[in-house]
Order: structure tokens, then C-alpha cells, then sequence
């Protein structure tokens, strides 16, 4: 709606449209205004949700900042001077002596996901898993990774576990892997037991494993993964993590600070105590030191296979 106001010598059919002609290019070049001023937020805001997480570009020196801000879910020592922890954001650490210092390591890889899981067999070969079915590999200590093909349409992969340098086993949502040849290759073990997420994977040889998952599951296979059968379990809490010191002795552990140990091969489990409720997301055992890592920056240590752990605060 437009008022028209002039002169009275002026005629008004005249003044009426030099007015609408004046407001039709104002609204014209508004309009292009709070386009083009639409266009460059939008421009900004996509830059800043596609810039790698600042924990990417943090020196090593500020290491232990990362390790704050960041959720940690898996850690794997080779000794007990030398270890890697995955987490969010592509969150990749290393360490080489004995935790007391860590480092950043750069993804070269085109990946912005979670990593859930690392393993290494030496101090130059590992691999690490995550979201998107990402699995990272690198053969000179994680100074470099390297994409692999997963061959799955898991929409995660959530634990990875290496008996040498060729087979492994690698599970996830409804998923359980495996290779023979380093990783160039990973072939589906799925079967009627495994139709639900499994968060860990252990295996002693190539004949005898385990995998945990949600609802306290616990699956094992004694041919190589061809099958993998459920066995009893003491909870319904989700299970993160196993680790398994030979065909009998092991441990599990979950949400809520949930630890449990068999010495029968997973027959029978029994609670320990972990001192925290924080969730438990992983665990590595070097001998009878050990460490469990999980939510919001949570670290555990023990010196005899679990039976005491502390907290150790970075």
C-alpha cells in the first residue's frame, strides 16, 4: 500500500507512478541486499562447521588440553613406555613414555569422523576405526594414516583388534569383520548371533576370540569367526571393551564403571570393582599392568591384572 502525496498542479496518476517506481527499485535492491547478506553468513557459517577440529591444529606441547576437551575411547600400549588413545574428533595421541606426556598425531587422511578403536602389532603398524566405516591404518608409528576399505555398510566400526601384522577382526553396528592380508581386504563373519552392535573384539589366535556388545552381550568363536556363539552373561549394562590374557582369564568392561572377569573362558563373570561410574570405553593389559580409559577424559591404571585400579589425573 503506497500514500501518493504532491502538489496540486501536479497531476496524480503521474506522481502516483514516479513514487511506485521509486519504492519498486527500493524493494529490488533490498531484496538483492539481504540475499547476497544470506549468502555470505551461509558461506561463513559452512567454513566453520568444515574446519577440522581444533584439537587437529593444537601443538604437542598443549597435548594434555586436547586430551581434555575431548572424549577418549580406546587405548593400546605396545610396552609400557609406548601407546596410542583414539577419540572424538578424530582425536589421535601417542605417547612414549609411559603416559606421562602426549602427543597429537596428524590424520593425513580426507576423514572427520570418531575413532572408537586403535590397535598397532609393532611400533610402526596399527589401525584405528570409526565412524562412516573408517578404518585408518599406518606403518611408521601414526606420523602417517592411511584410509583402508572397510566393505561394509556399517554406519560405524567400534573395535579393531590385530594378531599380526595380516589378520584381524574389526566390528561395529550389526558388523564383524575380518582380514588375512593387512587390511587390503575385510570380509563380513555376520551370522543370526551377531544382529546387534557390538562395541569390542579380542582374539588370543586365529582360532579363539570374543566379541561385547550392548544389552551385556558376549559372543565367542572357537574356528576363526565362522561362528560366533552367545555365552551367559551377569549384566544387562552395555559392554565397551574385553581383553583376554589366555584361553581362560579375561576381563570385560561398560557403562556406569562396569568390570567383569572370568577364569573359565567366559563361562562364569563376576563383578569388580572400578571406583568410578563414569562409562568405561576401553582397556589394555600389558602383563599385569593395565589401563581403561572412557567418558570425559577418565584414566585407570593397574598393577595386578585389574584386582586395584587408580585414577590417574592429567
Amino acid at each position: 500500500f503506497v500514500v501518493c502525496i504532491f502538489p496540486p498542479d501536479v497531476p496524480s496518476h503521474f506522481t502516483c507512478d514516479v513514487h511506485l517506481h521509486a519504492v519498486t527499485r527500493l524493494c529490488v535492491s533490498s531484496s538483492v541486499c539481504v540475499f547476497f547478506v544470506f549468502f555470505f553468513v551461509c558461506f561463513l557459517f559452512f567454513l566453520i562447521i568444515r574446519r577440522p577440529p581444533r584439537s587437529t591444529l593444537v601443538r604437542s606441547s598443549a597435548a594434555s588440553d586436547v586430551y581434555k576437551r575431548q572424549t577418549l575411547y580406546s587405548i593400546y600400549f605396545i610396552n609400557d613406555q609406548t601407546g596410542w588413545a583414539v577419540g572424538a574428533h578424530n582425536t589421535i595421541l601417542s605417547t612414549i613414555n609411559g603416559g606421562v606426556d602426549w602427543t597429537v598425531q596428524n590424520v593425513n587422511a580426507n576423514v572427520y569422523s570418531n575413532l572408537y578403536s586403535v590397535y598397532f602389532t609393532d611400533n610402526q603398524t596399527g589401525w584405528a576405526v570409526g565412524d562412516f566405516y573408517t578404518i585408518l591404518k599406518t606403518t611408521n608409528g601414526g606420523d602417517g594414516w592411511v584410509l583402508q576399505n572397510s566393505s561394509t555398510t556399517s554406519y560405524s566400526l567400534l573395535s579393531v583388534h590385530f594378531l599380526d601384522d595380516q589378520t584381524g577382526w574389526a566390528v561395529g553396528y550389526d558388523a564383524i569383520l575380518k582380514t588375512t592380508n593387512g587390511g587390503d581386504n575385510w570380509i563380513l563373519q555376520n551370522n543370526s548371533s551377531t544382529f546387534f552392535n557390538l562395541y569390542s573384539v579380542y582374539c588370543i589366535d586365529n582360532q579363539t576370540g570374543w566379541a561385547v556388545g550392548e544389552w551385556g552381550k558376549i559372543l565367542r568363536t572357537t574356528d576363526g569367526g565362522e561362528n560366533w556363539i552367545l555365552t551367559s552373561s551377569v549384566t544387562a549394562s552395555d559392554l565397551f571393551s574385553v581383553y583376554f590374557w589366555n584361553d581362560q582369564t579375561g576381563c570385560v568392561l561398560g557403562e556406569s564403571g562396569t568390570i567383569l572377569k572370568t577364569y573359565d573362558g567366559g563361562n562364569n563373570w563376576q563383578n569388580s570393582n572400578s571406583g568410578t561410574n563414569a562409562g568405561l570405553s576401553s582397556v589394555f593389559f600389558n602383563g599385569q599392568n593395565g589401563w581403561c580409559v572412557g567418558e570425559s577424559g577418565t584414566i585407570l591404571k593397574t598393577t595386578d591384572e585389574g584386582n586395584n585400579l587408580s585414577l590417574i589425573h592429567i
